[in-house]
């Protein structure tokens, strides 16, 4: 009984120190694989450029394999939190997911930004989206185009939200403006130019108008549309409105014509 128990026991420790080995052996082995296996290929997925083409699957490539050497370096050493931090430092870039697997692949998921307006004026361009956001012009967009006297400061190669409260109020209005302007059928086809002039006036330009119509602020575009509206109907097609030049809609509950 004594020798059966002395045997088993034995068993058992040589059983447990075998498996331990095992696992040591197994953990240096992945350990080892993943310091050493390098990085093959990069797989680019653009999440919704169905409805959305500012980014291009061969910028990001370009973007990681020159700009971060990505092709051939280790696994192990890729730091994942640093190419994600870079990529989301383009501005048209709004959120960016980047992990590896055991094939050697490094896998990048992007979800673009979606610009609202492209500013143009006094030589700087840029685009911004429907909260405020303003970021670089590095391809253009299908777009509304507001150009003038841009009231906003912007340095090249900028992004963010503007710091002035002022700056970005205006820029939301806009995007309001432009965003009534896209929705409303006829106003989309009719509605050829938005201009800023120095006065700060927001003026629009018809396609089938020699008038300028003088909007002012973003303030009250409902109301204004509906007094455009009343113009073409009640007064283009008297005589005398081929001599206007200007009709000022920016004073509450008129329509002034010279």
């Amino acid at each position: 009984m004594l020798k059966r128990i002395l045997l088993t026991t034995l068993f058992a420790l040589l059983t447990a120190a075998a498996g331990t080995g095992y696992f040591l052996f197994a953990g240096d082995y992945v350990r080892n694989n993943e310091e050493s296996e390098t990085v093959k290929s990069i797989d680019v997925v653009i999440k919704d450029s169905v409805e959305n083409n500012l980014v291009r699957v061969r910028d990001i490539m370009g973007f990681l394999n020159y700009g971060e050497g990505i092709i051939g370096s280790c696994r192990a050493e890729l730091g994942i939190d640093s190419i994600e931090k870079r990529l989301l430092e383009r501005g048209e870039i709004t959120d960016a997911e980047v992990f590896s697997d055991n094939s050697g692949v490094l896998r990048v998921e992007i979800l673009q930004r979606k610009p609202a307006i492209r500013f143009s004026g006094a030589g700087a361009e840029f685009y911004s989206d429907s909260t405020g956001y303003i970021f670089p012009v590095y391809k253009k967009a299908d777009v509304p185009i507001v150009t003038g006297s841009i009231p906003v400061r912007y340095a090249a190669g900028g992004k963010g939200y503007p710091d002035d409260p002022k700056e970005l109020a205006w820029i939301k209005g806009m995007a309001k403006l432009t965003s009534y302007i896209e929705k409303h059928y006829y106003w989309h086809k009719t509605v050829e130019q938005i201009d800023v002039e120095n006065s700060g006036d927001i003026v629009l330009y018809m396609r089938d108008a020699r008038q300028k119509f003088i909007f002012g602020s973003a303030d009250g575009i409902e109301d204004k549309f509906a007094r455009m509206a009343t113009y073409y109907k009640g007064i283009a097609p008297l005589p005398e409105a081929g001599r206007y030049t200007t009709v000022n809609l920016k004073y509450d509950k008129q329509i002034i014509c010279r």
